[in-house]
């Protein structure tokens, strides 16, 4: 009972330490008019896409989720940035790390790709996830 507790306190005292580390704030200007979809592959879905600040740099974050429990391989976000014709100006890609799950298929992973530089004639983000064995 006594390491439960101590564990426990460990667990605290880690989070308590990690707060403020990063500054997660909605974007400002007009990246913050510049509209996100989604193009989901066979067995893998974006629950959510959408443009923050992380400590004072833009950042594209969101959550993917494995449709069935099976393996499948690498998965990764690919983020495609297009201008106002709907052409492609600059892709950027982040991997996607899911927990195991022993029962049903595992929870959502969480994403986040900070974007250095900005592509310019921005009009649109596509999120898409992939499996390195399936890239559609």
């Amino acid at each position: 009972m006594n390491a439960r507790l101590t564990v426990c306190f460990a667990f605290a005292v880690a989070a308590f330490n990690l707060v403020g580390c990063a500054t997660v704030s909605p974007p400002r200007g007009d990246f913050a008019l510049i509209p996100i979809s989604t193009a989901n592959s066979s067995n893998i879905h974006v629950e959510s896409a959408r443009l923050a600040e992380i400590d004072r740099q833009l950042a594209i974050v969101g959550r993917v989720r494995k449709l069935y429990r099976n393996p499948v391989g690498s998965i990764h976000v690919d983020v495609t940035f297009l201008d106002v014709e709907g052409n492609q100006i600059a892709t950027k890609t982040t991997r996607v790390h899911f927990s195991q799950s022993r029962i049903g298929r595992p929870p959502p992973a969480r994403f986040s790709l900070l974007v250095e530089t900005w592509p310019e004639g921005t009009a649109e983000i596509v999120v898409g996830p992939h499996s390195d064995e399936n890239h559609e």
